[in-house]
């Protein structure tokens, strides 16, 4: 799994969620989603956007930390080996 996955745009209308339908044949857990969006208010759609950007930016702040943990782990394996990083 790779780090950033790109997510298909949500359709706006009904005739635009068919036709994204049909050429992905859509995964049913999207297909569900892409349907709730579309029919939608636009309070709920921002709600939906808000709540999906927190997600992605928690889960990008628990990724910066993961990152910032191994960095650290590896200068202590470089301390204990004698091996510099040369920066």
């Amino acid at each position: 799994m790779g780090l950033f996955c790109r997510k298909k745009k949500f359709p706006e209308t009904e005739g635009e969620y068919l036709e994204v339908e049909r050429k992905s044949g859509g995964a049913e857990k999207s297909s569900d989603s892409r349907k709730i969006y579309a029919s939608a208010s636009p309070e709920d759609r921002k709600r939906m956007l808000i709540k999906r950007l927190v997600e992605m930016t928690d889960k990008i702040d628990e990724i910066s930390t993961q990152i910032y943990h191994l960095q650290q782990r590896i200068e202590v394996l470089e301390k204990k080996t004698g091996i510099g990083r040369g920066e």
